[in-house]
């Protein structure tokens, strides 16, 4: 969702919705420079830090 909705979609290949689809569990946001990526809205265990950096470096690989 956002103002330049053509950009949007070309930015979502194939391959990167894909790999979205594969990995519901976390919430994605931009402001256009940043990525903001969360899951629940609360304090994550140990176990889940470690899931979330593993899912952002698989992402970073996707978009890269």
């Amino acid at each position: 969702m956002g103002e330049h909705t053509q950009v949007i979609q070309q930015f979502f290949i194939d391959k990167i919705t894909h790999f979205f689809d594969s990995n519901p569990y976390y919430h994605i946001q931009s402001n256009g420079e940043d990525l903001l990526v969360f899951g629940r809205e609360r304090l994550a265990s140990i176990k889940e830090i470690k899931a979330l950096y593993d899912f952002d470096k698989r992402l970073k690989a996707v978009i890269s």
